[in-house]
């Protein structure tokens, strides 16, 4: 009697286990079929069962029902499903938006967007968990601990369910990516790395898209961190369109706005060391350069520049650019010296009659217009050589805009100093107006030039203000009053 006692004791403990473990299945079973709620309560009277509490198989169905919860009102649905499909999945919408070139479809807890009878994306607008991912990785952590202590071999299945746990974070953070919720877009692709690395998995694209995230959410420390992972790691990037240029060219960016200019500068000489060839590391070179004032090292990378892509308007203006920008610098210094030389004649000329005193401002006065005059012609060169390459410009692109611009507005600069020399000649060091006849037509030489530019600007964008300004002071200055007028005309304040 006592054995039999015993026996049905066993048996009875044996039928409770299976009972408890045939909880788990069901569970299995609702969350394949969308029951969650059902799911739920299965397994949390599988937690209470000492039998199953502790069974790595629990875990795993959890971590399952988990990843069931992200995107579940999506959980039939897939990019190109026709409208026929679509509806048989989720029914009629409740209504229909009109949107460029689409149409979005709004449901209770999703919007789908239609295009040509054609699924396209969607979007939950109510998910039906918050956020399940990181409690599925919890939970399949420790189905990987209980199964290591117990043997009872479910390390494939849990890999398995990990690496689409790995999948669906990196879409969750693209996803938020584009929202844009950039912190947390960043905090999912964390995740994704950090489960991918328990399978001894990496992945060079997404640690660049945590990167891009991190810079746009201003946390540049961790952008630099996650750029660099992808550069050491880039013999796993899935996206071939992105190489580690790419990710030094962004790393240097996160310097930059860290104002650390040193190790900006650093990333971009060891990127252009190694990917000389690549277009966007010479141009932060170059822009680098540029913003430090250190022209001729800007002028040094575009020459390079240049002549591995000798038809890129673009390098070429940004050249013809930095020689207009220098030439303009040294105008500015002529200015004040001429200030200086106008200051000490006058004081010269007031001690014209005391050799001793008058000495000085004269030696000052020709100082200042020696060194003006070598300002000046450094000026002419700059300037000269902004016009060649601003012309190279014009001849790449006839159509350049700016290009024409510039062309007519150094022209114009250029006859404006020539009319302020003209006008400072004094009637007493030019009895017969010869000196002021001879820079009035070196005036209208000048302008003359910059006239057909003017006129091209015109043709190009006869609205545009700038070009309309500098076309009318163009025909004003060369007398041709009426054209001027016109052209005013046109202007609006």
């Amino acid at each position: 009697m006592k054995q039999l006692t015993l026996i049905l004791v066993f048996v009875f403990a044996l039928s409770s286990a299976f009972a408890q473990k045939r909880k788990v299945s069901d569970a299995q079973k609702k969350i394949k079929s969308g029951e969650l709620v059902k799911a739920e309560e299965s397994l949390q009277l599988a937690y209470d069962h000492k039998k199953t509490k502790n069974w790595a198989k629990t875990y795993l169905v959890k971590g399952n029902m988990y990843q069931a919860m992200y995107q579940y009102h999506a959980r039939n649905l897939a990019p190109g499903m026709l409208v026929m499909m679509v509806e048989k999945s989720l029914g009629k919408p409740k209504s229909k938006e009109a949107i460029e070139g689409a149409e979005n479809w709004v449901y209770d807890n999703i919007t789908l967007t239609m295009a040509n009878g054609v699924l396209q994306k969607w979007k939950e607008t109510k998910a039906y968990h918050e956020n399940p991912l990181p409690l599925a990785w919890k939970a399949y952590q420790k189905a990987r601990e209980l199964d290591a202590a117990d043997g009872n071999g479910f390390k494939k299945d849990i890999d398995k369910e990990v690496m689409r746990l790995v999948a669906n974070m990196q879409n969750q953070g693209i996803d938020l990516y584009y929202r844009p919720e950039y912190a947390n877009a960043l905090v999912s692709f964390e995740l994704s790395l950090k489960v991918s690395k328990t399978l001894e998995m990496n992945n060079a694209t997404i640690a660049y898209y945590a990167g891009l995230a991190a810079s746009r959410a201003k946390n540049y420390e961790k952008a630099i961190e996650m750029y660099d992972l992808s550069i050491d790691t880039h013999d796993t990037m899935v996206d071939k369109d992105i190489s580690p240029a790419d990710a030094m060219h962004w790393k240097s960016e996160a310097y930059k706005s860290m104002k650390n200019s040193n190790k900006q500068i650093a990333v971009i000489k060891d990127a252009f060391e190694k990917f000389p060839n690549n277009q966007q590391i010479m141009i932060d070179l170059i822009n680098y350069y540029m913003t430090a004032q250190q022209t001729e090292k800007a002028l040094e990378y575009l020459d390079i520049a240049i002549k591995k892509d000798p038809k890129n308007a673009a390098m070429v203006f940004a050249k013809a650019s930095l020689y207009d920008k220098t030439g303009v610098s040294y105008n500015k210094n002529v200015d004040s010296l001429l200030d200086v030389v106008e200051k000490n004649r006058k004081l010269a000329f007031k001690h014209r009659n005391d050799p001793a005193k008058a000495k000085p401002y004269k030696n000052a006065e020709k100082k200042a217009d020696k060194e003006a005059k070598e300002l000046i012609k450094k000026s002419d060169e700059n300037l000269n050589k902004a016009i060649a390459n601003y012309t190279k410009v014009t001849e790449l692109d006839p159509k350049h805009f700016d290009g024409h611009y510039f062309i007519a507005l150094i022209h114009y600069n250029k006859a404006m100093n020539i009319k302020r020399e003209a006008d400072g000649i004094r009637p007493s060091t030019d009895p017969d107006g010869s000196k002021y006849k001879k820079k009035t037509a070196e005036m209208k030489a000048k302008l003359n030039e910059a006239l057909p530019e003017a006129e091209i600007l015109y043709e190009l964008n006869p609205k545009d203000v700038y070009g309309l300004t500098l076309l009318k002071n163009i025909y004003f200055n060369l007398g041709q009053r009426k054209k001027a007028k016109e052209i005013a005309a046109q202007i609006k304040p």
